[in-house]
């Protein structure tokens, strides 16, 4: 196997909120961004683009200013603030706001304004994110949560001697998060939230993993929480990703069990992506945060991986269709749905293939989103326009919100979209991929 140590060009097609706002606020016409030459608490002044004669003072007042990119590329504040502009000064380059910015605009901060108010055009992202556009979307089954560190945030899994990130910097593992653990002592580890057991029954536990260095141990284990020791445990030193795995019969005393992703050395990295843990010779399994509704489900595989060495396995998501299992509706609202087997039970990993909706944006410049630009552009500004239709015009704005630009927006869109499905639709048309499928990469497509 060869997988590349390091990447000096990004091999994924990314988008934060800062740049998608740029490209959808420049296409509908309704928004301008520059970059200030200085400020203050109550001021935007930028003598680049917005200082010059040729402007009229009431150009911009009534419309909204935002600060998009902190100069200092710590996020500090006015990032991601807006305020509503009430004078221009066209002579000098001065926006003036009220009320005022939480601190003091500074030189190189990046800036946006808007002909209409940009919470709106924020909260259309968000919704097109989460309920308009839909991505093909490969994942195991697990019962831990947060398995697939794809949330933001790591409140699911505990420290302890570790620093613990989320990242996303490339070569990423599977899907577009993945876990960092950085000791801070020998054996330190991250802690998976407790997963209640039966005694004296079969588990299987496994993860991706790779070290950073040729002096990195990461260590698996699965951890009897009632008794407090270790049940069984698995090493990989593999600079490349690999799925470590275990499986073992709980104490006889056991009741609660953690999964701990450690480091034997101190001051040492490891990454890890995709935490498998569920009962052996169960009869149904949780499926991923993300499938809200069955429909999303297009296909539900056997994990049938290559056999590197004694506990570990190959890390791409190899597996062969089964038909045995059916869906569990038994969460309230929209909880959390399973699958479930009637003549058989669960002895190898569980793998599913479907589409999937992004999540909300968490911030302006460091939250990556890995969607075709083009069609989310298209999307916002279709829900934009749609929903300026219902907004009483500000005769200060001077926009007009032309139906036109809805209808032209919308098939935009739709032609995306059906563009966007058509793909998913030959993925699932693929005779191969049905008896066996292969790929490393649940956002994107790979034959």
């Amino acid at each position: 196997m060869v997988y590349p140590a390091s990447y000096t060009t990004p091999q994924i097609e990314g988008l934060t909120r800062n740049a998608l706002l740029k490209q959808v606020g420049i296409a509908a016409g309704l928004m301008e961004y520059g970059i200030a030459t200085s400020g203050s608490n109550s001021t935007i002044v930028d003598t680049t683009r917005y200082q010059s004669t040729q402007y009229s003072d009431q150009e911009w007042v009534g419309g909204w200013a935002r600060i998009s990119k902190d100069a200092g590329g710590a996020a500090a504040a006015p990032e991601a603030e807006q305020r509503a502009i009430t004078t221009y000064a066209p002579t000098t380059g001065t926006f003036t706001v009220n009320p005022v910015f939480s601190a003091a605009v500074a030189a190189s901060d990046e800036f946006e304004l808007w002909r209409i108010n940009p919470r709106i055009v924020l909260d259309i992202i968000d919704n097109c994110l989460k309920q308009d556009i839909y991505f093909p979307c490969w994942s195991f089954c697990s019962e831990v949560p947060d398995f697939d560190m794809e949330q933001s945030h790591v409140t699911d899994w505990t420290a302890s001697n570790v620093t613990h990130t989320k990242q996303t910097a490339e070569p990423t593992i599977n899907g577009k998060r993945y876990s960092r653990v950085v000791t801070t002592a020998a054996n330190g580890y991250a802690r998976s939230a407790l997963l209640n057991v039966e005694p004296n029954k079969r588990y299987h536990v496994s993860a991706l993993v790779r070290a950073s260095a040729a002096s990195t141990t990461p260590k698996l284990i699965a951890y009897d929480e009632t008794n407090g020791a270790e049940i069984t445990s698995r090493t990989s030193v593999r600079l490349f990703m690999n799925r470590v795995y275990i499986e073992f019969t709980t104490p006889v005393t056991c009741y609660q069990m953690s999964i701990r992703r450690a480091n034997v050395e101190n001051s040492v990295t490891s990454e890890w992506d995709d935490v498998i843990a569920f009962q052996l010779g169960s009869r149904s399994i949780a499926l991923p945060w993300w499938v809200k509704n069955k429909d999303q489900v297009l296909g539900i595989f056997d994990y049938t991986p290559d056999q590197l060495a004694d506990g570990i396995w190959s890390a791409e998501m190899v597996g062969s269709l089964t038909q045995r299992f059916d869906f569990q509706d038994i969460a309230f609202g929209r909880g959390q749905l399973r699958i479930f087997t009637k003549h058989d039970t669960i002895q190898y990993p569980v793998l599913i293939f479907g589409v999937r909706n992004e999540t909300a944006y968490d911030n302006d410049n460091s939250d990556i989103k890995l969607v075709d630009p083009n069609l989310l552009i298209a999307c916002v500004n279709y829900r934009v326009y749609e929903s300026l239709q219902h907004i009483t015009q500000s005769a200060a704005t001077e926009v007009k919100y032309d139906i036109a630009e809805f209808i032209r927006w919308r098939q935009t869109y739709e032609l995306l979209q059906r563009q966007h499905m058509e793909r998913i639709e030959k993925t699932i048309a693929s005779p191969g991929l049905w008896s066996d499928f292969s790929t490393s990469d649940r956002y994107g497509f790979r034959w």
